[in-house]
């Protein structure tokens, strides 16, 4: 099979996943709509379907964290369609227009005040952007200000989700049925020290902020998402330092937070099902 192919094949099974399990909202139908499309640009290489498509999610407002995983935002919606143009080469064929994504796109790799733009924005979709960017320029052209942004982004990136990591995976292939796990990743992150260590730049990684991180957003997506995230929460793989932190947080809570921690620990703890959580679960 050609990595092409492959790669095809990987993103239609992604959206035939999150088209089955994201069914318990009322976006769910939107955001399986939306999988559909960037399949549907996948196949056709349609950067014009695209850039419309963007362009939409920027004045939409989604969270959805059904399925364990996620959330699935606008964000990181546009982080895949991003990522799908990225592999097929296809952002640097972009023109600036009058659109907004289309001027994104259309950044030049070596404008260091643009690329500085990206990375500094509070859409993880741009920052990704940005990285991806900065792969296309030769080192001796870096500025030291992109150098000191990379850093930053690799040690305390705010964009940190529950993903399914694949247990003893070979390389180049898809994880087999069952050879997975759920626990927090941090994408920008990686992509940040990738390029460092690509660049010659060992920036050592900080596992401790990313699951501190991790439980921070939680408590964000806590009061709109109660029971999905206390699903999540029992999902999270037994050895994952999450449940450390979440140990840690419940100790040092003040009044305001203790209610939600214990519900946090009571999740962890519990062999839970999803239609049963309750507002009293946690007592």
């Amino acid at each position: 099979m050609s990595k092409r192919n492959f790669m095809k094949k990987m993103i239609f099974f992604a959206v035939l996943f999150f088209s089955l399990c994201l069914n318990r909202s009322a976006s769910s139908n939107e955001i399986a709509e939306i999988y559909k499309q960037i399949d549907k640009i996948t196949a056709e290489n349609d950067i014009g379907k695209a850039i419309i498509l963007l362009n939409t999610l920027d004045n939409k407002e989604i969270c959805n964290f059904n399925g364990t995983l996620g959330p699935v935002t606008n964000f990181s919606l546009q982080l895949t369609i991003i990522q799908v143009l990225a592999h097929y080469k296809l952002i640097n064929n972009v023109r600036q227009d009058s659109d907004m994504w289309s001027n994104l796109l259309s950044v030049k790799p070596e404008n260091t005040k643009e690329i500085l733009n990206l990375l500094n924005s509070t859409n993880p979709a741009r920052r990704w952007l940005g990285l991806n960017k900065i792969t296309q320029v030769e080192f001796s052209k870096i500025d030291q200000s992109i150098i000191e942004k990379l850093t930053s982004i690799t040690q305390n990136d705010e964009y940190v989700i529950i993903s399914r990591i694949p247990i003893n995976q070979r390389e180049g292939y898809p994880p087999l049925p069952g050879n997975t796990k759920n626990d927090f990743i941090a994408p920008l992150r990686e992509k940040a020290h990738e390029i460092l260590v690509k660049f010659g730049e060992e920036i050592p990684k900080d596992e401790t902020n990313l699951y501190e991180r991790g439980i921070l957003n939680l408590k964000i997506y806590y009061s709109g998402n109660r029971k999905e995230v206390l699903y999540a929460i029992y999902r999270l793989a037994k050895d994952s330092k999450a449940r450390l932190e979440i140990t840690k947080q419940l100790s040092k809570a003040d009044l305001n937070e203790k209610k939600m921690m214990q519900e946090f620990m009571w999740a962890l703890e519990n062999n839970i099902n999803f239609n049963e959580i309750t507002e009293k679960n946690h007592n």
